[in-house]
């Protein structure tokens, strides 16, 4: 961006300050910079009614006093203070401006590290960023881990480069593991021609199929194919029989053929490095002097007589989803009829699974003779691959596999309790309930409801039921349902069934699958059980299971997921001497004066105005969450503004983003201006953030 076309705060008034242009400018391809703190551009900020000192020395304000007073609203020389992206996310996710083009022009290092970190960037602020072609705009949001991690969001991402033309953005999508594997991504590079392309599509060999790179080679200029050249020379000098060498050497034949000097190129080739059958192929060509031989053999190594062969040699090391990669489309009827002529080995199977357009039919046929690996890398995981038969030894691993990979988005949790099987398998693995909030933990939680209500309904506090059901666990075939409606049924006496192991071990197969229907089983069941359980099970419903309030004397503190800790169950903590440890620690919410003050019943708006917010107001987010501040309350009264935008962006309530919201549309309005404004002036504004946006409003007119 040159001088005379930087954009200004206030079109309208020439005298108003320009934003400054920090330079930023991407490194040459061949020499990309590690997106570390020092490589990225520097956070974006300037004074807002006066040039910035160039002389001004970055200097760091100290933490503020909880019990400071804070000063009227002023604005500091933002040399001395960043603009974090924590303060300006929510300026970016509340905001209703519906063209983005003036902020990304004039404040573009304030929103780049939005656009890395940030979990609320609206469509239409993405659309217009990467309307503007600019490569640092994309290259900031593949590293927003929330971003490439979610398939929804970052398939929204692709569809908008997609949309317009990916040249400008085509060496950042190369250099990006979650963008150059996706096969619309790769289409759409190779016609480019870009040289990057043609260089990745001769080095990333498992990811670009042949067709792929035949376009890619057909799009580039001439001046460009050196790298198709080198790879050709690469291959045939190869001396290690790899799997793929006969196909590999017939299309660098013909790439040298056709782009390095036609036959009297070929005769150079030492025929004895040669597979014999490619040798053979090389001595047609160069009697005749014709290609023809050469271009079939091309062709035949691409179809499924090519990829055969490959897929059944156990003998040469290689990657059979290379295999299957390098050759597209894929004759799946043929891999099918020929799977039940003669079975694939298990890391044959494994990479056919795996593939995206493997057939639900040829996955099944494969899952009969392999089921854990198939279960271990199938793309497509559903109820029918849980249900499918499979060698009863290894039924169990597979089960357990396909359930913890696929629960939420392709296996339903209600669904694992009366269609699943075998039962011991399915609820050893749903013992634990997903750490991470989404579609696993919603159907996990799905899948405990509905075993709560059936053991509940069929077990009970029966103690003779849950001797049957502990007995059968070892080796019932049917799913959960079945099994309980079975003990229920067949009630056993006797001594209980031993567990295998010993208490402090954690429990696997049978053992664990218990602990799944004692976490389900009413308080009353426990009490019955009580006097029953062997030593191993009563340490298991302790430790693994959720705190109950009739167990005596115990207090087990809760780890990851809820479940308690074994580590963490401490008895004895009921008595005197555990009270006498609570009295000395007090109320668990007196930690600061601010609370005490809320505590007390003065008014808020006299709380907020005393204290102001710091790095760690922990008091200041309490009192958000427990409803005693409001966040109208806060964005009106606390200060100052940039750490009050920050507190919301970590607490992420959408209440706080509707309130903001509100007041963004009474103030700044729509108004790209006034949003470059109110970022202009964010870094060091003492007052609150209705103040600040209200100064910006007024200013932009």
């Amino acid at each position: 961006m040159d001088a005379t076309s930087k954009n200004r705060v206030l079109r309208a008034d020439d005298s108003a300050p320009e934003f400054p242009d920090h330079g930023y400018s991407p490194p040459p391809p061949d020499r990309r910079e590690p997106l570390t703190a020092k490589a990225r551009p520097t956070p974006f900020s300037c004074r807002p009614f006066h040039a910035r000192a160039p002389s001004s020395p970055p200097t760091t304000s100290p933490e503020p006093d909880i019990n400071s007073r804070p000063t009227p609203p002023t604005v500091s020389d933002p040399g001395r203070s960043a603009l974090p992206w924590e303060q300006v996310e929510p300026l970016v996710a509340a905001s209703g401006i519906t063209d983005w083009d003036r902020p990304l022009s004039g404040a573009a290092d304030v929103l780049v590290p939005v656009f890395r970190k940030g979990t609320r960037i609206p469509d239409r602020l993405l659309s217009d960023a990467l309307a503007q072609a600019e490569p640092r705009f994309l290259d900031a949001l593949l590293d927003n881990v929330a971003l490439i991690h979610d398939p929804a969001r970052l398939a929204r991402l692709v569809g908008l480069v997609l949309a317009g033309d990916v040249t400008p953005f085509a060496e950042t999508l190369l250099a990006r593991g979650a963008t150059w594997k996706r096969a619309d991504v790769r289409e759409r590079l190779a016609a480019t021609g870009h040289p990057q392309v043609v260089r990745t599509a001769h080095w990333r060999e498992q990811a670009w199929s042949w067709r792929l790179r035949r376009t890619v080679v057909a799009a580039a200029r001439p001046a460009d194919l050196s790298p198709v050249l080198d790879h050709a020379r690469r291959v045939l000098d190869a001396r290690q029989p790899l799997l793929m060498r006969a196909a590999e050497q017939v299309h660098a034949l013909l790439a040298l053929h056709d782009h390095g000097g036609g036959v009297p190129r070929l005769a150079a080739i030492a025929a004895e490095r040669l597979e014999p059958e490619v040798a053979d192929v090389l001595r047609t060509v160069l009697g005749t002097g014709d290609a023809t031989a050469l271009r079939a053999a091309v062709t035949r190594s691409e179809g499924t007589p090519g990829l055969l062969p490959e897929l059944y040699d156990a003998r040469s090391p290689g990657d059979r989803s290379q295999c299957l990669a390098w050759r597209e489309p894929l004759d799946w009827p043929a891999l099918t009829e020929a799977a039940r002529r003669e079975p694939f080995a298990k890391d044959a199977a494994a990479a056919i699974t795996a593939h995206p357009d493997c057939p639900r039919a040829l996955r099944d046929l494969l899952y009969a003779r392999h089921p854990v690996a198939v279960a271990e890398h199938a793309a497509h995981l559903d109820l029918d691959l849980v249900r499918a038969a499979c060698p009863p030894r290894s039924r169990a691993k597979a089960v357990r596999t396909a359930i913890r990979r696929g629960l939420g988005p392709r296996l339903g949790g209600a669904a694992m309790v009366t269609e699943a099987a075998p039962a011991s398998a399915v609820l050893e693995a749903m013992r634990v309930r997903p750490a991470e909030p989404g579609p696993a933990a919603r159907e996990w939680d799905a899948f405990a409801g509905r075993l709560a209500g059936l053991v509940g309904e069929r077990l009970g506090d029966d103690v003779g039921a849950w001797r049957s059901v502990r007995a059968l666990l070892e080796d019932f075939p049917g799913t959960v349902a079945e099994l309980l409606a079975h003990a229920a049924a067949r009630p056993a006496d006797g001594a209980w069934p031993q567990p295998a192991g010993h208490p402090g071990t954690s429990p696997t197969g049978a053992g664990a699958a218990f602990v799944t229907l004692l976490a389900a089983a009413p308080c009353s069941a426990h009490d019955a059980l009580a006097p029953h359980l062997d030593e191993r099970s009563r340490h298991d419903l302790h430790r693994l299971c959720s705190r109950r309030p009739t167990w005596p004397d115990q207090e087990p503190v809760p780890g990851p997921g809820g479940e308690a800790s074994g580590a963490g169950i401490r008895t004895g903590r009921t008595g005197p001497e555990g009270s006498r440890r609570e009295s000395a620690a007090g109320p668990p919410d007196s930690g600061g004066r601010p609370n005490a003050r809320l505590r007390s019943g003065v008014p808020v708006e006299e709380v907020l105005a005393e204290f102001r917010i710091g790095r760690n107001a922990r008091w200041f987010d309490q009192a958000v969450r427990r409803g005693q501040v409001t966040w109208e309350q806060a964005l009106e009264h606390a200060r100052p503004a940039g750490a009050v935008l920050a507190r919301l962006t970590r607490l992420r309530l959408g209440d706080g983003y509707a309130a903001l919201a509100a007041l963004m549309r009474d103030t700044v309005k729509d108004d790209p201006g006034a949003w470059l404004l109110a970022t202009a002036m964010l870094p060091g504004f003492t007052g609150s953030v209705a103040e600040l946006l209200r100064t910006a409003g007024t200013a932009a007119g």
